[in-house]
This record gives C-alpha cells, structure tokens and sequence, in this order.
C-alpha cells in the first residue's frame, strides 16, 4: 500500500509540474501568435477608414519626391562614366581618380541612402491600407490594395538591389527594373485613389470604393469613388472616411 501511494502522489506531482511549466513557459509558435495579435491591434488602433484620404495625400508627396530622387539617380551614371565628359583623359587618369573616391566609382550609392526614407514611408503607407481592407478583400473577393501593398515592396527589393550594383552596367539594368517597379506602383496608385480629391459627400454621408477593371479582362484594381448614404450601401465595395453630420465644406479643393 506504501508502495502505490508513493507511485500516486509521483505521478501526481509530476502532472502538477507539467502544468505549471507549460502555463509559464508558452511555446514560441504561441509568442508569434501573441505577437502577430498585438501588432494587428496596433494597427487597427493606430489607422482607420476616416485616415485613408490623408494617407493618398502623404502618398502622393512622397511620389513627387521620389520621381525627382528617380531623376538624380539616372543622373548619377554620367558621374561614373568620367571620360564620356572629358573624352582626353586617358584610361590610367580615369582609374587613379575614381579609385581615391568611392563616391565617383559608385555614385548612386548616396542618391540610394538618400531614397530609402522615402521608399519606406511609402511601403509603410501602403501596408496601412491594406491592412485594413484585408478582411473586407476577401469577404467580396476583390483585392485591389493588396497589389498596391506588393507593389510598394517591389520597391523597396528592387532600390535594394540597385544599392548593391557593383558596376555601371548592372546598375543601369537594376534601375530599369527600378523604374519599372516604381512605374506599376504610380499607375495602381492612380487607379484606387483617383477621383478621391474631388469627392465631395454631403454632412452625414459615407465614401465607398467600388472596385472596377482597367480592362474587361483584368482583375479589380481601381476604384470609383461615391458617396453612398449608409455604410451599408456600399455592399461590395470598401467603406471610405465618413463624413461627420455637422461637417461645413470649405469651398476648396
């Protein structure tokens, strides 16, 4: 009988220590899972639908700021070519100049560090709104911010290959694939927020985006832009800001 209550409370104990090592230690798959609810949260908390306008506008500034970072970084390969601008200087005058300056043997190196805020802020952007249209995305089987999202992170691989170009002549290959990049972003861009500046919905009314087709054939990637009564007119499309009841319009644009 000594002997079975012995084996009774080991066993016993041992459960008891089981339970309480996995209360307190929680797997890393349930960490991850934690912290994914956490940041989702955050964004949910941080970013809603009455933002998106604002964030277009932000999008748009930081557009115009990186076409003209595009124009510099083009520049950039007649500064690596010296002798296409002094055509005298011999091949051994070229090499000990650009060899004493790494900014002259790669100089979209700076104009890359220089772009990388403004790549970011627009990833960044981009993520936001796709973050909240993900789940409405899929309820009506449209995913027009989901592109936009995979396009803002083309970028972002694509000015990170650009940075690490050894030579000119790849550098100008990876910045064709750069400006193509870059290129698909602004005309997906232009296609889900155009028309947004010129809305103009009565006090009390909701925005909504109804998804459409560039083409006949071509997946949902652009929105037209309305103003609907109730949110819940906006049946498949994605509710945009609303407008508060005793909102006064301005007169500007």
């Amino acid at each position: 009988m000594s002997k079975w209550r012995t084996r009774t409370a080991l066993v016993r104990t041992l459960v008891f220590g089981l339970v309480v090592a996995t209360g307190a230690h929680p797997t890393s798959a349930q960490v991850k899972q934690s912290r994914a609810n956490v940041k989702r949260k955050m964004v949910r908390r941080q970013f809603s639908k009455n933002d998106l306008f604002n964030t277009f506008s932000d999008l748009d500034r930081n557009l115009t700021a990186l076409d003209r970072q595009m124009e510099a970084l083009k520049a950039s390969a007649n500064v690596a070519s010296p002798g296409t601008a002094n055509p005298t200087e011999t091949k051994t005058t070229i090499k000990k100049t650009t060899s004493g300056n790494p900014a002259l043997r790669r100089p979209w190196v700076p104009i890359v560090r220089r772009m990388w805020p403004t790549v970011l802020n627009i990833q960044r952007d981009a993520e936001r709104i796709h973050a909240l249209y993900r789940t409405r995305e899929r309820q009506v089987h449209k995913r027009p911010f989901k592109r936009l999202s995979a396009d803002a992170a083309g970028i972002r691989r694509q000015l990170n290959v650009v940075g690490a170009a050894r030579t000119l002549r790849w550098e100008r290959v990876v910045q064709a694939r750069l400006s193509k990049a870059v290129l698909s972003f602004v005309v997906h861009f232009q296609g889900v927020s155009g028309g947004y500046g010129a809305l103009r919905c009565e006090p009390g009314e909701q925005s909504c985006c109804e998804p459409k087709r560039s083409t006949r054939k071509s997946p949902y990637d652009s929105c037209r832009w309305v103003c609907v009564k109730r949110v819940e007119a906006c049946r498949s499309g994605f509710p945009g800001p609303s407008i508060a009841p005793n909102f006064q319009h301005t007169g500007l644009p």
